[in-house]
């Protein structure tokens, strides 16, 4: 596959500018720090940023601001990590204006660390883009690129196979490979190449040709590290006998929701059991399903001007419209599942927040957050999902996630308490990205200019 140029991928993202922290040091002063490590907010702190750094944290008394640094007024302000959401799709925006929309949208919305969820072919611009941000040349999320382990993949790389195709994915500098319209024998030869070439795999455990009860377990005996999608992996091993309504592909999307709802405590204990055994992942996206099932949550609300491709009707086009008992039926595995989420986070499964891009760019990772509140799990454990447990999960620890001296200073401020409600992470007033402060202003700016780059 022919390389993609440092100039193109740089050609999309130039309005942003370069990623440079700020030249003097940056004091938040008197701020209610929730780091996102578990520990209980802290009032009355100062965080101190030293180029991309995290130099100290602590109370205000207690941490020493030096002359000549930028100070940030915190006084009823709360600092959080920067979100990280580990399910986003900009691979085909590589080269494009689109892709320059994307960046901005994300870091507007406070996301300062993205994981592309399949390259689908673009993984070698995908890593160049990585490397421009990593090396200060791009502003944007940290970017996390995972190669898509797939069968349409194969000829894109001229590769000879699934194994050899891990491989070449493996050559380019892959984070992690991607499991995806696979058969579960398929799946298996992923696995183990991915594994051989030291890399993670995870992704979709459901296809055609397997039920996803079989394909998910065995994965997880496989080596999967982590499963997308929990609508995907119903544990239903029989459907009910009813009478739907949906039709063909709406009738086979139906089908996702009624392995929920139809199974049985034995099932669903099975599968928690193999996922907490394993240590495997869960990214529920529950933004998907909810924009596919609850219209009304959606149909009007102010973020749908990010969805710059399409109008609102034409995105939900793609989607099928449940109606009358076929509806009911798909609401109640909506629910089984968000039990399912709930359970697993409890019993102490790693839960990470993926928004699917749905229903928004950028803005979706709050709808995720809120969602995963909503099935029960507590604000700081949905915080956690989108920082500390997605850079465990990402290798990025050492990193970002969480703030605490040492870490890259990729925070984000905001007007309220997220621990108390957590949609307060929408209201920001300033996003940091690896020590550079970007204010309300600039943050509105990146949103003006991504209105401008839209699609017609």
């Amino acid at each position: 596959m022919p390389r993609c140029p440092a100039a193109l991928v740089l050609a999309t993202v130039v309005t942003l500018g370069p990623l440079r922290a700020q030249e003097a040091e940056v004091a938040i002063r008197d701020v209610t720090v929730i780091s996102g490590t578990g520990a209980p907010a802290l009032a009355a702190a100062t965080v101190l940023i030293q180029g991309r750094r995290i130099i100290a944290v602590g109370p205000a008394t207690a941490v020493e601001i030096p002359a000549g640094a930028l100070v940030i007024d915190g006084r009823g302000k709360f600092l959080i990590p920067g979100l990280i959401d580990t399910h986003v799709h900009i691979a085909s925006s590589v080269g494009k204006p689109a892709m320059d929309v994307e960046l901005a949208l994300e870091l507007a919305h406070g996301v300062t660390g993205m994981r592309d969820a399949s390259a689908v072919g673009h993984e070698r611009g995908l890593v160049e883009l990585r490397t421009q941000i990593d090396s200060g040349k791009v502003l944007g999320p940290r970017l996390y690129v995972s190669g898509s382990g797939t069968p349409q993949n194969v000829p894109r790389h001229q590769a000879s196979g699934l194994e050899d195709l891990v491989r070449h994915l493996a050559a380019i500098g892959v984070d992690g490979i991607k499991l995806r319209n696979l058969t579960a024998a398929q799946a298996d030869t992923v696995i183990a190449a991915a594994r051989a070439a030291g890399l993670p795999s995870f992704g979709h455990t459901y296809s055609q040709a397997d039920s996803a009860w079989d394909f998910t377990l065995r994965a997880i005996d496989r080596g999967a590290t982590g499963v997308m999608h929990v609508a995907g992996i119903g544990p239903a091993t029989r459907s009910e006998p009813r009478e739907v309504t949906a039709t063909g592909w709406q009738r086979s999307w139906l089908a996702t929701y009624l392995q929920w709802t139809d199974a049985t405590e034995g099932e669903e204990e099975r599968l928690l059991k193999a996922l907490l055994d394993h240590g495997v992942w869960l990214e529920p996206t529950f933004t998907a399903d909810a924009f596919t099932l609850y219209d009304e949550w959606y149909r009007g609300r102010a973020e749908t001007r990010f969805i710059w491709w399409t109008t609102y009707d034409s995105a939900r086009a793609g989607h099928p419209v449940f109606q009358g008992s076929d509806l009911a039926l798909a609401r109640r595995g909506f629910t089984r599942m968000q039990r399912f989420v709930r359970r697993f986070q409890k019993l102490g499964g790693t839960v990470l927040a993926g928004s699917d891009m749905f229903p928004w760019p950028g803005a979706g990772i709050h709808e995720e957050l809120r969602l995963l509140v909503l099935a029960g799990l507590s604000p700081m454990a949905a915080l956690q999902a989108a920082t500390r447990n997605a850079a465990r999960t990402l290798g990025w620890e050492k990193k970002t996630g969480t703030i605490v001296a040492g870490l890259e200073a990729d925070l984000v401020l905001l007007d309220a308490d997220p621990l108390q409600e957590i949609t307060n992470t929408t209201k920001i007033w300033k996003v940091v990205r690896a020590g550079r402060v970007l204010d309300r202003e600039t943050l509105d700016s990146l949103i003006t200019r991504s209105a401008v780059r839209r699609s017609p």
